[in-house]
């Protein structure tokens, strides 16, 4: 059996105030492709579907639109759909009975059975073969567990092996006892990579939530994981793997690998997993790659970048930083934002780094960065101009601009 497994879509999401819907519908075009050439059996989505529980109307209907496009592109795809921490679950429940008759399985909560206790055949769904419609795997469809979904006083990772378990040993006195079985997951794994100065998940990377995939039962072949924008393999047995997100969602992102993995399980319970790399429709840039730079050499790093051209499509245009010594000239923003309405860029934001000229100062001092956004220029201009607060219709118009 052949599955796709991919997860943190994001949809509705806007990197530094720029709009990333052309983004997103490159990469559904990129994964009907490769569904069309891989030809699976399942698509598993591990969460954060959408970047909130309230997504804007494009986002929902690209959504639409791509899974039903999958399940025509290939007859006979199963598509399993978790809901993540960014999603609502009421939402994900309220489209279950739609999304069941193209073949995809909707599980937004934890449903209760009617004694209150938590129902875990409703989380169950059989996976069959596209071509002999035999069922050859189990898939145990476990959303994003919320304060509701927890067990009386035990945490997450208490929480998460007793519903493993307990699928397991419903499964093992079911008809499906020798099939194989995946999970789908959606928390931060004990040792999963993130980016500790700078990331756009909803976790505190050294607070309390960890899970230790070691502690899970080894009796799945493979978990699929969301919420960790890096895709990395945090367990072997079970292999236990975040998908990652398909964009980057912070400068810090730019290296990562983006894509989805291809996991091909055998009737035996044996795994393959590798990882389909995806190119993004934009390129990331910051300006220098490392370290900082005077005002002087930032505009002259400003007039190499490309100009503007009538008609050209701004498509892959791509996002820029960049990082500068902090400066006491007031109208280098002024500057700069000016500059930028002239290049083929989506400019995001100024890093300025503080050097304090006192060298007895904590060492932690040493290095200060400040993030200058669009919106912020806007509003410190104009409180200089108008020598007032920038009113919140006029900020409401700016945060709608597509600059």
């Amino acid at each position: 059996m052949k599955i796709i497994h991919t997860s943190d879509w994001y949809l509705g999401s806007r990197f530094f105030g720029h709009d990333r819907k052309k983004e997103m519908l490159h990469f559904f075009d990129w994964l009907l492709e490769a569904i069309r050439l891989r030809v699976p059996d399942v698509l598993v989505v591990s969460g954060n579907v959408f970047d909130s529980a309230m997504p804007e109307a494009w986002a929902e209907g690209a959504c639409h639109d791509f899974l039903k496009q999958a399940t025509e592109t290939v007859p006979g795809l199963q598509v399993v759909i978790v809901a993540g921490q960014r999603d609502s679950a009421e939402g994900f429940e309220a489209r279950r009975k739609f999304m069941a008759e193209r073949n995809i399985h909707v599980r937004g909560l934890v449903s209760k059975t009617d004694s209150g206790k938590p129902d875990v055949d409703d989380l169950i769904i059989p996976l069959k073969n596209r071509d002999t419609g035999q069922v050859e795997c189990i898939c145990f469809a476990l959303p994003y567990l919320r304060g509701s979904d927890m067990m009386p006083d035990r945490g997450m990772a208490a929480s998460l092996r007793n519903y493993y378990d307990a699928c397991l040993s419903r499964i093992r006195r079911s008809e499906w006892a020798n099939v194989p079985c995946i999970a789908t997951g959606h928390f931060y794994a004990a040792n999963a990579f993130i980016d500790t100065t700078e990331h756009y998940e909803r976790i505190v990377p050294d607070g309390n939530g960890k899970v230790d995939t070691n502690s899970l039962s080894d009796s799945f072949c493979y978990i699929a994981l969301g919420m960790v924008d890096k895709a990395q393999c945090v367990n072997n047995r079970p292999a236990a793997y975040y998908a990652g997100s398909p964009l980057p969602m912070t400068f810090s992102e730019k290296k990562n690998n983006f894509g989805v993995n291809i996991v091909d399980v055998s009737i035996s319970g044996g795994v393959n997993v590798s990882h389909l790399d995806y190119t993004p429709l934009r390129n990331l840039l910051t300006v220098p790659q490392n370290g900082e730079i005077s005002p002087d050499r930032m505009r002259y790093e400003l007039d190499k970048l490309p100009e503007r051209q009538a008609g050209e499509s701004d498509a892959k245009w791509p996002y820029i930083e960049m990082k500068v010594m902090e400066h006491s000239e007031p109208e280098l923003i002024n500057e700069v934002m000016k500059k930028m309405e002239t290049k083929a860029v989506r400019f995001c934001r100024i890093t300025a780094t503080h050097r304090p000229a006192n060298r007895q100062e904590d060492a932690s001092q040493l290095e200060r960065l400040r993030t200058i956004t669009p919106l912020e220029m806007a509003q410190r201009i104009y409180r200089e101009e108008k020598d007032e607060y920038m009113p919140a219709e006029v900020e409401k118009r700016f945060r709608e601009l597509d600059y």
